[in-house]
């Protein structure tokens, strides 16, 4: 047995967990490796492009029903009776966004300072995640409960015929994706909760029994392969016009933090293999 070094937390280990003699272990090295790279940095910044583009379009931007501010300046009347309710769901929802936003700069800030990185901004992000699946979890539920109420109403109707069948039989595929979709939801952000937890684990302890969850790495690239067909799809039917810069700059703040974050899990489930 070798000998044994601090790891600042009153914990020791020998030498072959550790990286190095000022007390950082291999696993803790290679998150440092991560959360410092120019792969974790461009998801950083793209995602906080996202959240303040999420401002601008949904707090003081252009939307249809979404132009919440303007219409509370414009007409006191008309935000009292129409736009309380929906300016305090954009607020909730920016909420979690500005946690995992703030979460991500100060790993990155740790993680590019000296000495092993502090999990406070893990933890941080890890509650926005939390936050977005509770947020979701209860959006999914009312609609999915809603759509119920009205198949259930429109199933003892007279006349109408093979309209109201289509119309019964849309409600029903709308249910069934919905519900597909809060599965979705519930696993990828328990995958992306546990790899905060991991990551948390190697900060503090210097190493993890668990590794890194496969299904979110391959999530992250399903995802921004969907996201960038949604986004040609989208330049496609803004050619016969003119490109609208918003909705460019909001597909590359979605889909490159969705590519980078999936290499750095990935990358860092390769080097703790090698732990």
């Amino acid at each position: 047995m070798g000998a044994y070094y601090p790891d600042g937390n009153g914990k020791e280990y020998n030498d072959e967990a550790a990286y190095d003699r000022g007390g950082t272990t291999a696993a803790q090295k290679a998150v440092k490796d991560c959360g410092s790279s120019a792969l974790f940095l461009a998801a950083t910044l793209c995602y906080t492009g996202a959240v303040m583009l999420y401002v601008y379009t949904d707090i003081f931007g252009q939307g249809s029903d979404g132009d919440l501010w303007r219409a509370f300046l414009q007409n006191y009347t008309r935000f009292q009776k129409f736009g309380i309710a929906g300016m305090v769901l954009t607020v909730v929802q920016f909420v979690p966004l500005v946690l995992i936003a703030v979460g991500m700069w100060r790993f990155y800030l740790a993680c590019k300072g000296e000495g092993i990185p502090s999990a406070g901004g893990v933890m941080m992000a890890r509650a926005g995640m939390l936050f977005n699946l509770i947020l979701g979890i209860i959006s999914a539920v009312l609609s999915i409960g809603f759509g119920i109420l009205v198949f259930v109403e429109t199933s003892g109707g007279h006349g109408g015929g093979h309209h109201v069948a289509d119309g019964r039989a849309a409600i029903l595929g709308m249910i069934i994706g919905l519900a597909l979709l809060l599965v979705l939801l519930i696993v990828y952000y328990r995958k992306a909760i546990r790899c905060a937890d991991i990551v948390r684990d190697i900060c503090q302890r210097g190493e993890t029994e668990q590794n890194l969850p496969v299904i979110l790495i391959v999530a992250n690239f399903a995802l921004a392969f969907f996201s960038v067909l949604g986004l040609l799809g989208k330049i496609n039917t803004q050619m016969q016009e003119q490109l609208d810069f918003v909705i460019l700059a909001g597909g590359v703040f979605q889909i490159v933090p969705e590519i980078a974050m999936g290499i750095c899990i990935l990358k860092l489930r390769e080097r703790l293999f090698l732990v």
